[in-house]
């Protein structure tokens, strides 16, 4: 991967991670399908707020981290359609320098990391979402899949903990062994010794 390819990528995780601070209470889903087929577009991050007294939002999060990929989601400005007939809010969350006056489609919102802080430039307009059964099939197939991945995790962690363990263990027990057999045969040179002298009155 190149310099700028690496830096644009730890953009993009800084800003993940900023969102998912920012929305710790909500729902908040990172590399989101636009349909069950699986193989459509993926938003960035797509959020849903789960508390009924703050407004029942779902709100999509396109991540830019340089010039170029911006400029390649303008060329093709239909992508986000998909995901967009799902959401209440659609933002675009950047930093200073990627976007410029003007480009920013109408209804779309502006965050910006700065400071060590993900800022709103610009709020984003309330759209018209329409439910259907495949957000509903995604949302299931989604959740199932980052269950599936944390059990695995847990297992490769608990795989991984448990064999250091029974290295450590190993190491210990051999240590113990090797001391064991030492003095052992410390003890039988010791005892030769004696009869030796013994033997030769030296």
């Amino acid at each position: 991967m190149t310099e700028e390819g690496t830096e644009s990528r730890n953009i993009t995780e800084r800003i993940k991670a900023h969102l998912g601070k920012i929305y710790s209470e909500e729902l908040f889903m990172t590399e989101f399908r636009d349909s069950p087929s699986g193989f459509n577009r993926k938003i960035d991050g797509l959020l849903v707020n789960l508390h009924p007294s703050r407004s029942t939002f779902i709100e999509a999060f396109e991540i830019k981290a340089s010039r170029s990929d911006w400029l390649k989601e303008l060329d093709s400005p239909s992508k986000s359609d998909g995901i967009l007939k799902w959401c209440d809010k659609m933002w675009l969350a950047t930093v200073e320098g990627v976007v410029r006056d003007g480009e920013l489609p109408d209804n779309w919102g502006l965050k910006i990391l700065k400071n060590r802080r993900l800022m709103t430039l610009k709020e984003a307009k309330m759209l018209n979402p329409v439910f259907d059964r495949d957000f509903i099939i995604t949302l299931g197939q989604y959740t199932r899949n980052e269950f599936n991945n944390s059990i695995q995790e847990a297992q490769s962690k608990a795989y991984k903990e448990a064999k250091i363990a029974i290295e450590k263990k190993w190491d210990s027990d051999n240590w113990k062994t090797q001391a064991d057999h030492y003095e052992e045969r410390f003890r039988e040179l010791q005892k030769k010794c004696e009869m030796f002298e013994e033997s030769t009155g030296i």
